[in-house]
């Protein structure tokens, strides 16, 4: 049996299904993106220290990035499929189920061993964003696992 036959298996029996985890990657993610963001300032900072308005325009940068990590930070959630619903889990532990027919927009990208996949979905009348991280080493990819839920439960 392949991996995509047990998975269509595995949703037609309501099994909860992981398709993404969140906590490594992102803790690695934050953790280079905020080292990358410190040095690259210090060392303009270094260059341009004589003048007050550059090291100014420098903490403004730097908090303006730093910010927009953090908001990032919020969207990456962990997934789970059981049935026609997907189980979403963000980074502050807040819950988040919805039919797989809910999903509107989806774009993945493989950036070195891991692939980023964001999916817009409608919930309770409003558009929700969502980021889900993986590895190869997961049994089926989040936009392959959601593409087959979508195709399953279409009826």
């Amino acid at each position: 049996m392949t991996r995509k036959e047990k998975f269509v298996h595995q949703l037609n029996n309501f099994e909860r299904i992981e398709i993404s985890s969140f906590h490594r990657k992102r803790k690695l993610l934050l953790l280079a993106i905020v080292t990358g963001l410190v040095l690259i300032h210090s060392i303009l900072a270094l260059n341009l220290f004589p003048s007050i308005v550059p090291l100014v325009t420098l903490l403004v940068s730097f908090v303006t990035l730093t910010k927009i990590v953090l908001t990032v930070d919020k969207t990456i959630s962990s997934a789970a499929i059981k049935g026609d619903s997907l189980i979403l889990k963000n980074t502050q532990n807040e819950n988040c189920v919805t039919s797989v027919k809910s999903i509107r927009k989806m774009k993945a990208k493989r950036i070195g061993k891991t692939t980023v996949t964001s999916i817009q979905f409608n919930l309770d009348g409003s558009k929700r964003k969502a980021i889900l991280l993986s590895d190869n080493s997961e049994v089926i990819e989040p936009y392959e696992a959601i593409r087959s839920a979508q195709r399953l439960f279409k009826k």
